[in-house]
């Protein structure tokens, strides 16, 4: 978000918190079959990948030439029998136009989850209104700790209110604090703080950036956006 690159170093200790957590929330198991839409860089992957093997399921690469034609990625969502497709909105968008052109439905989709972006209003609810039937989640964190919040989307938004980026996974705990580094109360704008199993380890080669983001709050969390 800066435009300068760090290096995040999440640890096999960091995956497997998120990994266990999505296999057991999301129900995977070996008859499922995962898009992989992100590229294996982004930590969008992780879940594509590892809560795949994790669950016995299959992983099905998304050609990066179809990503962003309606038509040919329903149309190869359909044929390859995906049931769980997690990708930022912008694709999801994408997925949902084709899904919603004639004779382009996806049976066997049971579970869309979006991470990455803002999912605006009336997108996701055309989204889900293109999908009846499939779950929708927001699955919300920094990279910095790969997925620390969800939220489920039960119902098509009925306004321009933005989706919640909703309540911390397993082991995770979040909260938010004003300025002077107290804890904020409810309906309170403040700085969301990340403490947990699947906060970074730090920042590659550069230790001063790592104390930092690490340790200057008593509470010993990684400080994050303002929520």
């Amino acid at each position: 978000s800066t435009g300068s690159p760090k290096g995040v170093m999440l640890t096999h200790h960091n995956a497997r918190a998120f990994v266990d957590w999505s296999v057991e929330q999301f129900g995977l198991g070996t008859t499922d079959r995962l898009s992989s839409h992100a590229p294996w860089h982004f930590d969008l992957s992780i879940l594509d990948l590892f809560s795949a093997a994790a669950a016995g399921a299959a992983v099905v690469p998304v050609p990066g030439r179809i990503s962003w034609f309606p038509d040919e990625l329903a149309r190869f969502a359909a044929r390859q029998r995906i049931t769980v497709w997690y990708s930022v909105p912008s694709a999801v968008d994408v997925l949902a136009r084709g899904v919603a052109l004639p004779g382009h439905a996806v049976p066997a989709l049971r579970l869309v989850l979006f991470a990455g972006e803002v999912f605006a209003p009336q997108r996701l609810r055309a989204a889900m209104e293109a999908l009846p039937g499939v779950r929708f989640a927001n699955l919300y964190g920094p990279t910095e700790t790969n997925v620390c919040a969800w939220h489920e989307v039960l119902a098509p938004p009925a306004d321009d209110t933005p989706v919640p980026i909703g309540r911390a996974i397993a082991n995770t705990q979040l909260w938010a604090e004003r300025v002077d580094g107290t804890v904020a109360g409810p309906g309170e704008v403040g700085e969301l703080v990340v403490r947990g199993a699947t906060v970074m380890r730090g920042y590659w080669a550069d230790p001063e950036r790592t104390a930092r983001s690490l340790t200057p709050n008593p509470r010993g969390g990684l400080p994050g956006d303002l929520v």
